[in-house]
């Protein structure tokens, strides 16, 4: 009998079982050897010994497969099964909270089984009378093993990483940032401007003077406390450091906290073995222990405050400058203003008029003031005269863009801090050489600050002084394009085109972008509110640095690759000779490599690497808009300051007190603290490379020499800031794709429609969704096709090529593995960490290198991927799932107008409603997402299991918009109807989501169909059921899973059915389902017969007739309530009637057919 054969008699003999499921498992426990076999006695046996002795290793290994499934044991020997029973005991024992939660919500999970909370009460006994870690009988390899596996689950801990940081906090362990407050300094001057009665305009110029002022206050402050902090942080070693208040106050909260965890975590454990009958009463003595033992992490913590800065950055931007003579500069000026008058007399007109409260040359003397800006040479390139630029560089004073303004204001700036009797010499010097005096209109001396705006408005004005002005910032700067510092503060102070960077033919806003413009700024900004607060949670924190932290791995193995070819490439240049090329080859290889150390560096030492960010940062205030400007995934973090009358300062005052709680609320939940150190490891590691590349110095060698700050005034090294920066985004998943060509304008449609009222909260993520095709693009090696086609400008060949190449091997390496998940009915992103099944399908990028790898184990095993999986692959990775949320408000949307128009007056109601709460609903649990830590911990005190609810029964609205605090509300109090799926029976809990690990208990039914890459879901009663009937939905997925998971089971277990063809296995489950699901429906009926019940007629009406004929049917017969509210003889009367019609329907079309 062949596989086939075989699975197929399997399936008519799982058709003749009449037994139940819980017949089926008490017979099963009375035979279990583990319950008729005495274990050995308590305090006699080690791990050793639960690997020898039978009885012992049976209770374990049923554990095992209760606990985690048949991949905790299969290919597996007895030592690493036993091993991996004894790291997870450690661990919940330990106070691990995520262990520990996870094994609260598994003891929920399987409460109602007789069979499984036995077992589990076996295996919970057997570890709790094992001798001591430190006893006689234990061996020293055991005693090593157990210390391990006890510390590194202390210092895994996630709610270490909690402690450590608000630690740091309290402590002061940090550097300061000063860049807070700007806004509301603006509002607060525009404010008192407009009390005054001044002009609106005023009161905006105003505004962009003080808030301009204040960032670049705050810039300054940071780079002083950035000064504070590494003089301290290096000026102090050893245990010194110790001493000091601040790190006794950090040391002092981590215990604290981690203590206050310790017992939750300790009482937890206990609760466990007396739910299971292995304890009677809670052990104080051990909750008292529980707390000391947090001492050991304030250890921890203390080391970690005595190597803080011992690896990470040495040097920062901070301390790269030279001496600044701004007051010579003038002085200098008017020397060689006096050469200038010897060598060239230029025709000059008298001043005219005043604008403003500059006094104006006439336009024939605009070349003077090129050569004021420029200076001036000889037909033979010698120096007539030195302008602004050269004297103001020799002065160690440079235009950069990102912390100044416009090179006019700039150069005004100079002159306002010149000394007043440079200024008397200068005027002389100027009437001397151009025959004008610049006091002809009174007598009244000019100021320097007089000369300075007459200066700056001149040379605003004209068309060739501004080109001279682009001469001077190529001369003197970095400036990467021509834009002003306005587009620093176009997002704060509402001019036309926020943040984005656009090129010169991209000036105009577009269409979209001006129909965006027409929505009141209450409304985007609050969105942008609820936005921000819906990723305020610890759990997206966790994915967001998972998603980073695949990225940047992928981003160093690449430059691994790429100094191995360049490498090899040297060799073989040296072999033919070519000395100087193979030596360059060898030099680009070693720098790849050292800057990739370089970056682990940065991860051990967080601290200074985010002092050096913060530094270069406060220099670069471009550099800090833009990244300040962006959360990990693209979403906003600002909000505009001027809205051009539509709000009165009043009211935007009000919106920045909202802005600054939502910020306490992301500091709170982790999102400033990720942010932070993700941003700041990526651009100082990608500083480090370009530096090493382009100069031959890594960060702490350039930034240590003297001579730094000259090369920092160059354009070169402005285009590395830059590309870092970029490259910061596009690491983080923030970076923006608008642009020019049909590819910009799409990816900027895609962002842009976060900002439309309403449908933003359901499509907000744009820019990070646009940030995963590029990713994808880059990996599959598309992007060498986009670069012929005029894409990644900023990216060679050889980087394109090496980073895909790098992606398929990867792909190449994970495809056994996810051939085994599939045969052990894992899902499409589920894997084993720690013996437990996770999904990371929210883990990008890692989901789309697991799910390339699932594609690639059915190639590799001669199959063609079902339909199936390469519809859910669409669907998570393409658009489509992008628009999930949004399509289904677009059908209600397009439901109403549709009966509307059909005066179908209550179908349109119905639609109406459903459109509008999918909006409602968002904003509200958008908004109070930030809670769900909370309401989880609300749950575990009051004692709830912690499943998901039914939300369909009941208020559908309500459960889903309160969706996160409903544990915490008094409204939803009391018992609630458990969510049931027909492939999972109960719904599970899971407590540890919000550390960004989702564990999966996968029942028998689910592994089935995940090897077959069907849909769990999609053998749930139908929607149209689900959203009239609910209840009999839930009634009848509990039903179908009670039947199909035996069968499911006994298909697990048979090997043919496992290492049969996916086709072949399909057919087999296809006749079972379709089995299972008519005797589902026959048992509803019989369990719900008795006479008040209308479970059954719910079902089989809303399966047979769709909801707009059931309406009608209610209308006609003059039922006001829906089918879930009307008793048994109305659903009948129901039925009748539309059996009726369908009598009728039948005559009338055959009557048709026959001609009578």
């Amino acid at each position: 009998m062949n596989p086939f054969e075989e699975a197929l008699k399997l399936y008519d003999d799982s058709l003749k079982i009449e037994k139940t499921t819980e017949e089926v498992t008490e017979e099963k426990l009375t035979q279990d050897p583990v319950v008729q076999t005495t274990l050995p006695e308590a305090g006699t046996y080690t791990q050793d010994d639960l690997v020898e002795n039978d009885a012992a290793y049976n209770v374990v290994e049923n554990y095992m497969v209760d606990r985690y499934g048949l991949q905790s044991i299969e290919g597996k020997t007895k030592t690493s099964i036993v091993d991996s029973f004894l790291n997870n005991r450690r661990g919940v024992s330990g106070g691990n909270t995520v262990r520990g939660l996870r094994e609260m919500d598994y003891l929920n999970d399987i409460r109602n089984s007789d069979i499984k909370m036995a077992r589990t009460a076996k295996a919970y006994e057997l570890y709790e009378n094992m001798a001591g870690l430190f006893s006689k009988k234990t061996s020293v390899a055991e005693k090593a093993e157990g210390i391990m596996d006890y510390t590194r689950t202390a210092i895994l801990d996630p709610i270490n990483l909690a402690g450590g940081l608000i630690g740091k906090i309290v402590g002061g362990g940090s550097v300061r940032v000063a860049s807070k407050g700007s806004q509301m300094l603006a509002l607060e001057a525009m404010k008192k401007k407009a009390a005054s009665g001044a002009t609106k305009e005023a009161v905006e110029k105003e505004g962009k003077k003080v808030f301009k002022n204040a960032v670049k206050a705050a810039g300054k402050k940071t780079q002083e406390n950035v000064k504070e902090y590494t003089a301290q942080l290096l000026g102090t070693r050893g245990f010194k450091r110790l001493a000091q208040s601040g790190a006794m106050k950090e040391i002092v909260t981590v215990t604290s906290i981690e203590a206050a965890a310790s017992v939750g975590m300790e009482a937890l454990y206990q609760n466990s073995l007396i739910e299971t009958g292995v304890r009677d009463d809670y052990d104080r003595l051990a909750l008292g222990a529980a707390a000391l033992g947090s001492v050991i992490i304030g250890g921890v913590q203390a080391a970690k405050i005595i190597t803080r800065g011992e690896l990470g950055p040495k040097a920062s931007p901070v301390v790269a400058t030279g001496p600044v003579k701004p007051k010579e500069v003038l002085k200098q000026l008017t020397e060689e203003l006096i050469k200038y008058g010897e060598n060239k007399m230029p025709i000059t007109e008298k001043w005219t008029s005043r604008v403003n409260k500059g006094r104006e040359l006439a336009d024939q003397d605009s070349q003077f003031f090129v050569d004021l800006l420029l200076g001036s040479n000889d037909k033979d390139g010698n120096i007539l005269f030195k302008g602004i630029s050269s004297i103001a560089a020799e002065n160690n004073i440079f235009w950069i863009k990102e912390s100044d303004e416009n090179v006019g204001n700039w150069v005004a700036e100079i002159i306002k801090q010149s000394r007043p009797e440079d200024l008397d010499n200068f005027v002389k010097a100027f009437s001397k050489a151009t025959g004008n005096k610049l006091r002809q209109i009174s007598a009244k001396k000019m100021t320097p600050e007089e000369l300075a705006n007459t200066f700056s408005k001149k040379i605003s004005q004209a068309g060739l002084n501004l080109n001279a002005l682009k001469q001077v910032a190529d001369k003197n700067s970095v400036s990467l394009d021509d834009l002003e510092i306005e587009t620093f503060l176009s997002d704060q102070l509402d001019l036309p085109f926020g943040i984005v960077k656009r090129s010169e033919d991209e000036l105009d806003p577009t269409k979209f972008e001006k129909f965006l413009s027409l929505a009141p700024d209450v409304i985007q900004n609050n969105q942008n509110r609820a936005i921000r607060l819906l990723v305020s949670n610890p759990s997206t924190s966790a994915l967001n640095t998972i998603g980073w932290g695949a990225n940047t791995t992928l981003g160093s193995i690449s430059d691994v690759a790429m100094a191995a070819l360049y490498a090899g490439k040297g060799t073989l240049q040296k072999i033919g000779f070519m000395h100087k090329e193979g030596e360059d080859g060898f030099r680009i290889a070693g720098e790849l490599l050292k800057s990739t150390g370089y970056k682990a560096k940065l991860m051990f030492d967080p601290d200074m690497t985010m002092a050096a960010f913060e530094s270069a940062m406060a220099r670069n205030q471009k550099a800090m808009q833009e990244l300040e400007s962006t959360l990990p995934g693209g979403v906003e973090n600002t909000t505009k300051l001027l809205t051009n009358d539509k709000f009165t300062v009043g009211q935007k005052i009000v919106g920045q007190r909202l802005d600054d709680a939502v910020d306490v609320i992301q500091t709170l939940s982790f999102v400033k603290a990720q942010d932070r150190l993700t941003k700041s490891i990526e651009f100082v590691s990608q500083m480090d490379k370009a530096l090493r590349l382009k100069f031959g110095k890594g960060w702490d060698e350039f930034y240590s020499d003297p001579n730094a700050y000259k090369v920092m005034a160059t354009k070169e090294y402005a285009a590395m800031e830059a590309l870092a920066v970029d490259k910061v985004q596009e690491a983080i998943f923030s970076k923006s794709y608008k642009g020019s060509g049909f590819v910009g304008q799409v990816a900027g449609f895609i962002e842009d429609v976060r900002n439309i009222p309403g449908l933003g909260l359901l499509v907000p993520f744009g820019r990070f969704f646009n940030a995963t095709v590029d990713f994808a693009t880059q990996a599959s090696g598309l992007s060498v096709i986009g670069k012929m086609g005029g894409l990644y400008a900023d990216k060679t060949y050889k980087e394109l090529g090496v980073k895909a190449g790098v992606a398929y091997g990867l792909v190449r390496a994970m495809t056994d593995q996810e051939n085994e998940n599939r045969n052990q009915g894992l899902g499409l992103y589920q894997t084993v960490v720690d013996g437990e099944v996770i999904t990371q399908q929210y883990d990008y990028p890692i989901s789309l290198f697991k799910a390339a790898a699932r594609l690639n184990s059915f190639y590799r095993r001669g199959e063609t991927p079902p339909t199936e999986l390469l519809e859910q692959m669409a669907r998570d990775f393409t658009l489509e799932g992008v628009l999930r949320n949004l399509d289904s408000t677009q059908k209600d949307v397009g439901t109403f107008i549709y009966h509307a128009f059909s005066l179908e007056l209550e179908e349109s109601k119905r639609a109406a409603g459903k459109a509008i709460g999918g909006i409602g609903g968002q904003v509200i649990s958008a908004g109070t997402r930030f809670l769900e830590p909370v309401n989880i911990a609300a749950g575990i005190i009051k004692g709830k299991d912690g499943r998901p609810i039914d939300r369909f029964q009941g208020d559908k609205f309500t459960n889903d918009a309160f969706r996160y605090i409903d544990n915490i509300l008094p409204a939803f109090s009391g018992e609630k109807p458990v969510l049931q799926q027909a492939a999972k029976g109960e719904a599970d809990a899971t407590s540890t989501k919000v550390m960004g690990i989702r564990p999966i208990r996968l029942t028998q039914t689910e592994r089935v169909m995940n090897m077959l890459s069907l849909d769990t879901f999609g053998i749930n009663a139908a929607r149209k059921i689900r959203s009239q009937a609910p209840e009999a939905a839930n009634e009848y997925n509990r039903i179908l899973f009670d039947v199909i998971e035996s069968k499911s089971k006994a298909l697990m277990n048979n090997k043919g059915f496992r290492n049969a063809k996916t086709k072949d296995q399909r057919i087999i489950w296809d006749k079972i389902l379709k089995n299972s699901q008519e005797a589902a429906r026959q048992f509803i009926k019989l369990q719900f017969s008795d006479i008040g019940d209308t479970v059954a007629q719910q079902y089989n009406i809303t399966r047979k007739h769709s909801r707009k004929n059931i309406d009608n049917a209610r209308e006609e017969l003059g039922l006001s309530e829906d089918i879930d509210k009307l008793n048994k003889s109305q659903i009948i009367m129901i039925q009748e009637y539309l059996k009726a019609k369908d009598t009728l329907d039948t005559i009338r079309t055959n009557r048709i057919m026959t001609g009578n």
